[in-house]
């Protein structure tokens, strides 16, 4: 799950964003403590909730930060906590969806003669298809949202690491290796396997081993 971070645009662009390298280490020092107290908060939560209403439970237990506020918190803070479960899940998402988007029309699509036009039709199809998606299944948040993670994750972390490795590969090859990951990563869920392994491990694996494979062959050949 951490290697799958530099497979995801909306935060990798984070870091992409620094004014000068020598301010790394400071906003890894930034970024790291605030991940540290979003941990002991999020468990703090959970813990609570199991305590005070452990009936949710049994019921989603996505909803027990919502239930916990609105059984224990003041108005204010019900309606702070709500805008920041809807604000963190529709940023995520709108992130995701013009990452989809751009990666349609800029790199699928790099000579179209009008750009701004196919943007926003690729930005209604890939909405269209997260609707789809997430209106048929039954799944919960939390699972769509791991699902949607590695399959990122698989898809470009092998290229990157590969890359930043100081290999080089061919589009076909690359696209080879995000089919392999995406493959071995559903049919890991759907075997159950996720349950004892995270479906991102063999996933990332096996699109490693083919661009590790290629360049083999290649220098063999």
């Amino acid at each position: 799950g951490g290697f799958s971070t530099i497979a995801q645009p909306h935060i990798m662009v984070r870091t992409m964003l620094l004014d000068k390298v020598e301010n790394f280490n400071k906003a890894r020092i930034y970024y790291l403590l605030s991940l540290a107290f979003f941990f002991l908060a999020t468990f703090g939560v959970g813990l609570l909730a199991r305590v005070l209403v452990p009936e949710i439970g049994s019921v989603d237990a996505e909803l027990a930060l919502p239930t916990f506020a609105q059984q224990f918190l003041p108005e204010i803070f019900i309606g702070l906590i709500l805008a920041g479960i809807f604000s963190a899940t529709i940023s995520t998402a709108d992130s995701q969806i013009l990452s989809c988007a751009a990666a349609i029309s800029e790199d699928l699509l790099p000579k179209n003669k009008n750009p701004y036009a196919t943007a926003k039709v690729a930005t209604l199809v890939s909405v269209i298809i997260v609707l789809a998606i997430t209106l048929s299944g039954s799944t919960s948040v939390m699972s769509l949202a791991l699902i949607g993670w590695g399959a990122l994750a698989v898809s470009f972390a092998p290229l990157i690491f590969f890359y930043a490795l100081g290999h080089k590969t061919s589009e076909w090859i690359a696209i080879a290796a995000i089919a392999v990951g995406l493959a071995t990563m559903f049919v890991w869920r759907h075997l159950g396997w996720h349950d004892g392994v995270y479906e991102v491990l063999p996933g990332m694996l096996t699109g490693f081993a083919v661009l590790l494979l290629f360049k083999a062959f290649t220098k063999q050949s």
